[in-house]
């Protein structure tokens, strides 16, 4: 039986790192937000191996009295930089400044994730590319096992990232050097932009290190945005993977929307279609009810994990009311799915009869 070991660091294992990791040195961001420093957030840009060592060694000590959150932004392939001095440390007002917005961005990003799911014209390499976000580290080799070991990333995340195609959460009591609990979300790769995080939080002193991998500009500024407006609620080790919810049901959202005006386009095709062109309209309908009852099977299994999130929130003895602040919100997300899940099968239904009385009407005309 495989379950999780104690003080199992990621990294201890060089070959299980090389096959799971692409190490591709770029900026990414680190951020701490400690009670020693009234919970106000501290934000560096970092890029090559001396900048994460230094950061690491001046920044992340072992002292594990102050608490709080130590976090990195592990940023995806092809996002621009910022235009942030290479590690100076910055507020969050300062760190806005250093961003250059363009609103056509997030449109262009969302035609990147959400388009049709054929992707025709994007070749087999590009597509790899664009789907390992979550595999491909902006650091070394060396300096992510040097930052795993710092931030006692947990090897059990391995497993998480390597089931690329299954949306997960896992967490579990672990023994890091002390008592630790550590905590796993993945979201799947079938659709651009995947994500995990890995978080490892002592409770003793209410101190947690995570990784957010497969980072994008627009997720970068939206989990800022988000953690910009907390204060001793970083403590809490579930309001990370409350976020991690947060981000991903954005993504679902806008994925399912577009799923359903797909499948009711040829709906509306089957419906209008010529006799003689029917069986076009429904190899290109089956294709649209495939994609959409694929996206319900993956909603309702991350929604389990939802669910599991949400009994996490309410597991601590301290900070009971912000456990039951995340619980509530995390409540709320997963009606949201239930309700898209339901959507989801009503078009499915809907597809599946207009497929049907356009086979009857086809087999009318031929009788007559």
């Amino acid at each position: 039986m495989e379950w999780a070991r104690d003080n199992a660091v990621l990294g201890q294992n060089e070959n299980e790192l090389s096959r799971l990791f692409i190490f591709e040195p770029r900026e990414s961001l680190a951020i701490k937000i400690t009670q020693g420093n009234g919970f106000e957030m501290q934000i560096w840009s970092l890029q090559t191996d001396s900048d994460w060592i230094e950061w690491i060694r001046t920044e992340c000590s072992e002292d594990y009295s102050n608490p709080g959150l130590a976090l990195i932004l592990a940023k995806r392939p092809g996002e621009k930089p910022t235009g942030a001095t290479p590690s100076k440390e910055m507020t969050y007002t300062e760190w806005l400044k250093t961003v250059e917005y363009d609103s056509t961005e997030d449109q262009h990003r969302f035609h990147q994730t959400f388009g049709p799911l054929s992707e025709k014209g994007v070749t087999k390499d590009n597509k790899q590319s664009m789907r390992q976000g979550a595999r491909r580290v902006p650091f070394s080799s060396n300096t992510f096992k040097s930052i795993c070991e710092r931030f006692h990333v947990h090897d059990s995340i391995a497993k998480a990232i390597d089931r690329q195609d299954t949306p997960s959460f896992f967490s579990e009591e672990v023994e890091m050097g002390t008592d630790a609990q550590v905590y796993n979300c993945r979201t799947p790769r079938e659709w651009r932009n995947d994500m995990a995080l890995s978080l490892t939080h002592f409770p003793e002193t209410t101190t947690s290190f995570a990784i957010l991998y497969g980072c994008t500009n627009s997720i970068e500024r939206s989990m800022l945005d988000m953690l910009s407006k907390v204060n001793i609620e970083i403590c809490h080790p579930m309001l990370l993977p409350g976020i991690f919810a947060e981000l991903e049901l954005a993504r679902h959202d806008f994925l399912v929307r577009t799923s359903i005006f797909n499948v009711l386009n040829k709906i509306c095709e089957l419906e209008t279609a010529p006799a003689g062109t029917i069986q076009g309209s429904k190899a290109s309908g089956l294709d649209a009810w495939q994609d959409l009852a694929y996206l319900q099977n993956k909603l309702i299994t991350w929604n389990g994990q939802i669910a599991k999130m949400i009994l996490n929130a309410t597991d601590s003895d301290r900070f009971i009311e912000i456990g039951a602040k995340i619980a509530s919100r995390l409540s709320a997300i997963h009606e949201e799915y239930e309700e898209m899940i339901r959507d989801c099968k009503m078009r499915l239904d809907a597809m599946a009869l207009a497929a049907q009385w356009s086979e009857r009407c086809l087999q009318g005309d031929n009788e007559r």
